[in-house]
């Protein structure tokens, strides 16, 4: 057997997660990548097939690059989303060019297969060499006990019961599922089953609400201290979630993460979180700049009111050049490709910035409007994390 570098298949699957758990130096089985991320590792989703292996002279496997597809729904569009996970080497075989054969090997088929964007997790300067930089801004609440009490009073609450949701047959998934995929920005999570392996994702613990009184699905959330993610049947029950998760957990703090486009839930929690942050989320690289562009702008309109204005860029990307207009008219963003001269003209790097980032001095240099709709709410749930 040769040397080979490209895509794995099934057959290589026990292979596969023997290098995975060696390289990252976990276990075998449930407390290796197969019980970390379910959603990807199960047999049953060919990782094989997602992975871009090498095997050197010998016949062994010595390095990983997981590519994983997950299509995400951003108001009315759909982006192709190809997520890196698993970047692996063996020990013995570090230092041998494999990681970077891979990752390129990984961001050309993107190209090739009209791939909009990738994100991954990871060391920044690292994953600069491949075309990803910092991006995807998400507001971060802590709340604490004390003062929901000073701002609610004392007989605030009380209304909702939770249960943990530990299993695909759970009696709430279906309605969790469907509050979900209501939402103006979803990912492809699939069928019912795909969908709890995506909520436990990371090990997370997985709790859903109903009103005591009614039996009426209230809505969901992923973590345990820390909420990554937040769903509602109806955002007016935000409050008295907040409130009854706590006091069910008995939690003397809760962390709270909110996407950028959700302004109603980050204005709300603002009003009594004892602290507030704002950062990125993710390594991204964009590799359609028209499609993500256009989503994200239409998503940021969902809860934002624009403002008229338009600007001109001239997009050096990692897979091509991009001159586009953006524009904003009646509070309805629209992106076209144009032949005018661009009012700015910008890196690769310098447009993620600008773009998607939650701190951007170069944004500055842009005119009033267009400064004002950024940045725009690139994102990816935890859950959806590679």
């Amino acid at each position: 057997m040769g040397f080979y570098a490209g895509r794995g298949d099934e057959s290589i699957y026990d292979e596969l997660m023997t290098l995975l758990n060696r390289s990252f130096e976990f276990e075998d089985g449930e407390k290796g990548f197969l019980g970390l991320l379910p959603k990807l590792y199960k047999p049953e989703y060919n990782p094989g097939y997602y992975n871009y292996v090498l095997r050197t002279g010998d016949g062994k496997l010595k390095a990983a690059v997981g590519a994983y597809d997950l299509d995400q729904h951003v108001a009315g569009m759909t982006l192709r989303n190809r997520g890196i996970g698993n970047v692996g080497v063996i020990h013995e075989a570090r230092g041998e060019g494999y990681m970077k054969l891979l990752m390129d090997m990984s961001i050309d088929e993107m190209i090739a297969d009209g791939v909009d964007l990738s994100a991954l997790g990871g060391r920044r300067m690292r994953y600069r060499y491949f075309s990803f930089d910092s991006a995807g801004p998400a507001y971060r609440f802590s709340i604490e006990p004390g003062d929901l009490r000073h701002f609610f009073g004392e007989e605030h609450g009380g209304r909702f019961e939770f249960t943990e949701i530990t299993s695909a047959e759970a009696e709430l998934l279906p309605e969790m599922k469907k509050v979900y995929e209501a939402q103006p920005f979803s990912s492809d999570r699939g069928d019912i089953r795909r969908f709890f392996d995506t909520l436990i994702t990371w090990r997370q613990r997985v709790f859903a609400a109903r009103e005591k009184e009614t039996g009426r699905f209230v809505g969901y959330s992923i973590g345990h201290d820390s909420i990554s993610e937040l769903m509602l049947a109806d955002e007016a029950d935000l409050d008295v979630y907040i409130h009854d998760y706590m006091k069910h957990h008995s939690l003397g703090r809760l962390n709270v993460s909110v996407p950028y486009y959700r302004k109603r839930l980050a204005t709300r929690l603002t009003e009594y979180a004892a602290d507030t942050s704002l950062g990125n989320t993710e390594r991204y690289t964009i590799l359609n700049y028209k499609n993500v562009i256009t989503a994200y702008m239409r998503l940021a309109a969902t809860e934002t009111e624009l403002a008229d204005g338009r600007v001109t860029l001239l997009i050096h990307g990692r897979a091509r050049d991009e001159k586009l207009e953006l524009a904003v008219s009646g509070g309805v963003p629209y992106v076209e490709e144009t032949t005018k001269e661009p009012d700015f003209e910008i890196s690769h790097f310098d447009a993620i910035n600008v773009l998607f980032s939650a701190v951007s001095p170069l944004r500055e240099k842009l005119p009033a409007a267009p400064r004002s709709w950024l940045p725009l709410p690139l994102f990816t749930y935890h859950a959806d994390a590679v």
